[in-house]
């Protein structure tokens, strides 16, 4: 595929649900600072240089930028639907100087591509932010041409690793959980899934594996630390939640200090386990 993909009309009212953790400065950076590297490295293998791609979910792009330049000359288009995300993402590719990468903003649920028009979809941490991943998951599946790749990677809660034990770690997952499962409706252990809802749709040919983000040094375990202080501080999820009654202020900030202690610890290790599948649309 030489050219970028035609968009199609959008006639449909929304389906998409916002990104539950928020666009703040902290998490804005956390996005940014991901590369296709460290978080695509599962899906490079059956990538190559001219196959066109579609990114769902892409945020500021900074994976997005690093699969164009692999698959140069191939058209590598990202979508978000958050319109400040996709300003910052057009913004940084244009100083890239990548004419094969393109940004827009778009809903996953309502792709404005044509059927069959892309080789590969990729999609990273944004199943687990929607109310009907399998949806999200057939409209990618629709603009994928026959014989078609798709890579998903996403969260599982279930396989985290924390040392030593802090009690204000405890706290937030446990609040998370009842945000994120009883407020909203997502599951927390969502990425040993993967497999499963590929081929509910209709993939074939699925893999299945997993790996860890882990964080080991000083500067890693203070900045997940002030991570998910941040989110505790300024995402509207948890606003919501005190408003709720899920939790009270006096709790949060408790949380707060003693996340803030544990990213000082010396000792600190967190590894955050994240599970990933490779499926084919069929010939």
């Amino acid at each position: 595929m030489t050219s970028h993909p035609q968009p199609q009309p959008d006639t449909n009212p929304t389906m998409e649900e916002g990104y539950l953790h928020g666009f703040g400065p902290t998490n804005l950076q956390h996005l940014a600072d991901r590369t296709v590297a460290s978080q695509a490295a599962f899906f490079l293998p059956h990538l190559r240089p001219g196959m066109s791609l579609l990114d769902c979910g892409c945020g500021p792009g900074t994976i997005t930028i690093g699969l164009a330049r692999i698959m140069a000359p191939g058209q590598v288009v990202g979508i978000d639907i958050e319109p400040r995300v996709v300003e910052r993402a057009d913004a940084l590719g244009k100083e890239q100087g990548l004419p094969n990468l393109h940004f827009r903003v778009a809903n996953v649920f309502q792709l404005p591509f044509a059927d069959g028009s892309f080789d590969a979809a990729f999609a990273h941490t944004l199943l687990h932010h929607l109310n009907q991943p399998p949806g999200a998951l057939q409209e990618m599946r629709r603009v994928l041409k026959p014989g078609g790749v798709i890579g998903i990677r996403d969260s599982d809660d279930g396989g985290r690793i924390i040392a030593p034990a802090n009690q204000g770690w405890e706290d937030y997952h446990d609040l998370q959980e009842r945000v994120w499962q009883e407020h909203y409706g997502r599951d927390r252990c969502f990425g040993r899934r993967l497999r499963s809802l590929l081929r509910q749709v209709g993939f074939v040919g699925i893999e299945s594996s997993a790996s860890y983000e882990c964080y080991g040094t000083p500067e890693a375990t203070r900045a997940l630390a002030q991570l998910r202080i941040a989110r505790l501080e300024n995402t509207p999820t948890y606003v919501e939640a005190v408003a709720a009654g899920l939790v009270d202020q006096a709790t949060l900030d408790r949380m707060i200090a003693e996340l803030r202690q544990w990213g000082e610890d010396p000792d600190a290790f967190c590894a955050d386990a994240k599970c990933e599948a490779v499926g084919w649309k069929e010939q």
